[in-house]
């Protein structure tokens, strides 16, 4: 197919990362290395101007993306990571911890973390972490576990990984 494509970007280690860096409505490739994340802005698969790097997190941090905060006109996804059921998320956007970004334990020390729209009544995306073949879904959108969030499972087998996405 002429509109596959294939790069190489980031380092052997690296943690990849995916998500709409700059509201134009596709997906670009970032890596995350040791609490610095490297993000393709301009969506063409190489580091170069333009590009951006953050500091956010720490080595040993899961790194995950969403769009934490739906600002009107942005429709862009923002960085966060998971560390021991605890997460940071840079909800203002700017790509460094800072007083504008939400914190809150949800889920458990080697959990999965997973992003997604559990919730339409939100414009965000939520967060949601997988164990044992279930999954725990942050649907009241609180970074805690409350009688309003869900679990869905049991799905897949010992040692599957989840994937999230909007399927229909």
């Amino acid at each position: 197919n002429g509109s596959d494509f294939s790069s190489t970007f980031g380092a052997g280690g690296d943690q990849p990362v995916a998500g709409d860096w700059n509201g134009d409505g596709r997906q670009k490739i970032g890596v995350f290395r040791g609490g610095f994340w490297y993000l393709d802005m301009n969506g063409d698969g190489m580091w170069g101007a333009g590009d951006t790097t953050y500091k956010f997190g720490i080595p040993g941090d899961i790194p995950v993306t969403g769009d934490w905060n739906a600002n009107p006109g942005d429709e862009k996804d923002e960085i966060g990571v998971f560390r021991g059921g605890t997460w940071y998320l840079d909800t203002n956007g700017n790509g460094y911890w800072n007083s504008g970004d939400a914190s809150g334990t949800f889920g458990l020390p080697g959990d999965i973390p997973i992003t997604g729209h559990w919730n339409l009544f939100w414009d965000t995306d939520e967060i949601g972490a997988f164990r044992n073949s279930y999954f725990y879904l942050d649907a009241d959108n609180s970074m805690s576990w409350t009688g309003s969030d869900a679990v869905r499972g049991p799905f897949g087998y010992g040692g599957w990984l989840p994937v999230a996405g909007y399927w229909n």
